[in-house]
C-alpha cells in the first residue's frame, strides 16, 4: 500500500506563506511519502489555502511525488474556469498529477460562494462530463479552452464519495477515494468490498487522522489494517514531525 500525506498547516503556531507552504511540500517529499495532496474548503474561519494555487506551487517545488486533490468539489465551481485550472495545474506537476473530485459534504462552503448545498448532486452529475472532455480535448460545446498543446494523457480523475455512488467511481471514474474520518475500518472494508465486485481497481482511503494526545501508534496500527484489507493508498492528516515518526513505524512493521 501506498502512503500519502496531506498537506496541513498548525495556524496556531505558524504563519502561512511562500516559504512554509514550500518548505511543508519538499518535507513530505524528503521523509519518503508517495503522494502529497491538499484539500478543498472555504468559510470554516480559518486558513486554508485554495488548493489549485498550491498544486502549482508544490508541483514546482518538488521533483517526483506524486500530488493530488483529495477533493474538488465541483459543485463550488465553474467548470470551465476550473478545467482551465487544472490544465494550468497539469503543466506545472505533468503526470503526477491526480484529481480527486466530489459533491461536496460541508453546507457553509457553499454558503460562502452563495450555491445551493441541496442542488450540489445534481450539479456534479450536469458537469461532470463537460470537466472531462475538457481536460481531454480542451473543448466541449461551445467551450473551447486550448490555450497551449494538451498533455498526452489527461490527470486521473477519482470520485471521493460513499453509499450508492462507490459504484459510480468504479465504472466510470479512474479510482475512488473513501474518507477515514467518520468512518471506521470495518466500514472501509465493506464499501472496498462492493467497490471491488464491480470491478473497481484503484481505492484510497484519506482523512487518516492523527490525534496529539495518543500519539502516532494508533495511525501506524489502523494504516497497517488498511493495507490488509486492501487499500491501494492512504493518506495520512498530521504535522511533519508526525509524519516522519508514522513513516518510519510503517516502514519498520
Amino acid at each position: 500500500m501506498k502512503l500519502g500525506a496531506s498537506l496541513t498547516f498548525d495556524n496556531a503556531r505558524i504563519g502561512i506563506d511562500t516559504n512554509t507552504i514550500v518548505e511543508a511540500a519538499r518535507s513530505v517529499e524528503t521523509i519518503g511519502y508517495d503522494g502529497l495532496w491538499v484539500y478543498d474548503c472555504i468559510g470554516r474561519n480559518e486558513t486554508i489555502p485554495d488548493p489549485l494555487v498550491l498544486l502549482g506551487i508544490i508541483g514546482a517545488t518538488t521533483d517526483a511525488i506524486s500530488i493530488g486533490t483529495g477533493i474538488i468539489q465541483l459543485p463550488l465551481r465553474n467548470t470551465a474556469i476550473l478545467a482551465h485550472q487544472i490544465l494550468t495545474a497539469h503543466l506545472v506537476c505533468g503526470d503526477r498529477l491526480r484529481l480527486g473530485v466530489g459533491f461536496g459534504s460541508t453546507r457553509v462552503d457553499f454558503e460562502t460562494v452563495g450555491y445551493d448545498f441541496d442542488q450540489r448532486k445534481q450539479y456534479f452529475l450536469e458537469q461532470i462530463p463537460i470537466l472531462k472532455a475538457l481536460l481531454t480535448t480542451g473543448k466541449c460545446g461551445s467551450i473551447k479552452l486550448s490555450p497551449w498543446p494538451l498533455r498526452k494523457n489527461a490527470p486521473p480523475l477519482l470520485l471521493g464519495t460513499w453509499g450508492k455512488h462507490i459504484k459510480t467511481a468504479a465504472l466510470k471514474f479512474d479510482g475512488w477515494i473513501a474518507s477515514g474520518f467518520y468512518r471506521n475500518n470495518l466500514e472501509l472494508a465493506k464499501s472496498l468490498a462492493k467497490y471491488r465486485s464491480v470491478g473497481g481497481k484503484n481505492a484510497l482511503v484519506t482523512n487518516v487522522a492523527y490525534d496529539p494526545k495518543s500519539g502516532v501508534t494508533p495511525v501506524i496500527d489502523r494504516l497497517l489494517n488498511l493495507k490488509e484489507i486492501g487499500f491501494d493508498e492512504a493518506i495520512v492528516f498530521a504535522p511533519i514531525d508526525a509524519l516522519c515518526a508514522i513513516k518510519e513505524g510503517v516502514r519498520n512493521d
